[in-house]
C-alpha cells in the first residue's frame, strides 16, 4: 500500500512535470507568435529586397550604434554584397549537381571531379572577396569610436561555430551533434 509520503511525492511530482509542460507550451507559442508577426509584416518574403529587415543586420547596427545615416549606408552595402554573391550561390549549387551526379556514375571521370572541384573552390574566393569588400565598407561607415565594437563583433562572428564537434558531425545534419543520441 502506498503511504502518505509517497502519495506526496507522486503529486508534487505530478505538479512538478505539468509546470513544466505548461512552461514548454507557453514558449512554442510565444515562438510561433513571433514568426507569425514576421510573415504578417512581410519581413520574410521581402528580407532579400530589403536588408535593413534582416534581424542580424538589425542587432549588428544596434550593437554597434549606428545611425540612421550609417544604417542606410550599410544597407546599400548589403544590398549590393547580395547582388554579386547571389549569381555565385545560383552557379555553386549548380556545380555541387553536377559534382553529385559526376560521383553516381558508374565510372566517375576523376578529371571532372577535380576540375569541378576547382571550379567550386574559384567561386568561394570570389564570394570571400566580395564579403571582405562588404566588412571594409562597414569598416568604412563606422566611426573611429564604434571601430572596437565592430573588431569584436567581427571576431565573434567569424569564431562563432569554432567550438569542436564530436564524431565528425555538423550543425547542418538533422542528427547533429546537439541532436545526437544519448548512448
Amino acid at each position: 500500500m502506498i503511504s502518505t509520503k509517497q502519495k506526496r511525492t507522486i503529486a508534487l511530482l505530478v505538479i512538478v512535470i505539468t509546470l513544466v509542460n505548461l512552461g514548454a507550451l507557453a514558449s512554442v507559442l510565444y515562438k510561433l507568435r513571433q514568426v507569425e508577426k514576421f510573415h504578417e509584416a512581410g519581413l520574410v518574403e521581402h528580407m532579400d529586397e530589403n536588408p535593413s529587415n534582416d534581424p542580424a543586420s538589425v542587432f549588428m547596427m544596434r550593437e554597434i550604434g549606428f545611425d540612421k545615416t550609417q544604417q542606410r549606408l550599410m544597407n546599400a552595402s548589403k544590398l549590393n554584397l547580395r547582388r554579386e554573391v547571389s549569381p555565385m550561390l545560383a552557379e555553386l549549387r549548380q556545380l555541387n549537381a553536377d559534382l553529385i551526379d559526376e560521383v553516381m556514375q558508374p565510372v566517375p571521370d576523376t578529371i571532372r571531379l577535380d576540375a569541378i572541384c576547382a571550379e567550386i573552390g574559384s567561386l568561394h574566393t570570389l564570394m570571400k572577396i566580395e564579403t571582405t569588400h562588404h566588412l571594409l565598407d562597414i569598416k568604412q561607415i563606422a566611426s573611429p569610436e564604434q571601430d572596437e565594437k565592430l573588431k569584436d563583433f567581427y571576431r565573434e562572428m567569424l569564431n562563432r561555430g569554432d567550438e569542436p564537434r564530436p564524431d565528425g558531425m555538423g550543425r547542418r545534419h538533422r542528427r547533429g551533434w546537439r541532436n545526437r543520441r544519448r548512448q
